[in-house]
């Protein structure tokens, strides 16, 4: 099982929650669910789901905040392109009054690696496949325009695959290698279980990836998207939770705190 949140939470009342999305069919996507489920519990001023590209966008839903104090959680995979441009977009935004908490990604919270084991078991429990015998592929987007798109997956392949649990565990990405095509060639294990490193159920998520493991043959399931998991939520707000760590200081623009950040998690191996 995937650890929960504390039972205990603590309470932003004075400050507003921006969930951003890099968007899908013009909207925030599973971005609006996960910030619609944190606002039922009441704990901030404001909770806002928005999109770097779609709508509402990324200054417009910073522009309606009326709270003095507001944390933004990218609901990203990676630290990779998308999460540049948004940095390059708040460096515009003009209300120099507020006080703005760059989160981490929640594809970088540490327990995000136990939640892709769970779904790639239930997956494998569900088709009789004993895990000894199953690979998990963990599928992300993956890109050659910025160095840490894949680092993050890796990450938790990694850390899966210490726990043996699984026959083989492997990275594959649609748009940069190794692809899909080219992990699956290398696996020996007779079944497969993807699990997407997605946000949403786009034409990636819900058919490039499908696609792509039938061209590869064999035994084969795809959980989906891991963003659209109802324990998503708690994630972002763990990524709240430890948003402080990020500040370093008053002078500090939210792209010098995150490279400082990033160095910590990374080490001085960002491609592991």
């Amino acid at each position: 099982m995937v650890p929960r949140a504390p039972a205990i939470e603590p309470v932003w009342r004075d400050a507003a929650l921006v969930v951003c999305a890099h968007g899908i069919r013009g909207g925030p996507g599973v971005a609006a669910e996960h910030a619609a489920t944190i606002a039922r519990r009441a704990l901030f001023a404001e909770v806002h789901a928005c999109a770097h590209k779609g709508e509402p966008e990324l200054l417009a839903a910073l522009s309606r905040v009326e709270a003095p104090v507001v944390y933004l959680a990218p609901l990203l995979m990676a630290e990779g392109f998308t999460l540049r441009a948004m940095l390059t977009c708040l460096e515009t935004f003009g209300r120099r009054h507020l006080d703005l908490r760059l989160c981490r990604p929640v594809g970088r919270h540490p327990r995000l690696a136990a939640l892709l084991a769970t779904k790639a078991k239930t997956a494998a429990w569900h088709q009789g496949w004993r895990l000894r015998d199953t690979a998990l592929l963990i599928t992300g987007h993956g890109t050659t325009r910025h160095a840490q798109a894949s680092a993050t997956a890796r990450r938790h392949a990694a850390e899966i695959a210490a726990s043996s649990a699984f026959a083989e565990v492997v990275t594959a990405f649609l748009d940069q290698s190794p692809t899909i095509l080219e992990a699956t060639a290398r696996l020996r294990a007779p079944r497969r279980v993807a699990v997407g490193l997605l946000v949403d159920r786009g034409e990636h998520g819900e058919e490039d990836i499908p696609r792509l493991l039938a061209a590869a043959g064999g035994s084969a399931v795809y959980t989906g998207p891991i963003g659209g998991d109802p324990a998503i939520a708690d994630l972002v707000l763990d990524q709240v939770r430890t948003a402080e760590l990020l500040a370093g200081g008053p002078s500090q623009s939210p792209r010098e705190a995150l490279a400082l950040d990033r160095t910590a998690f990374f080490g001085s191996d960002p491609g592991i």
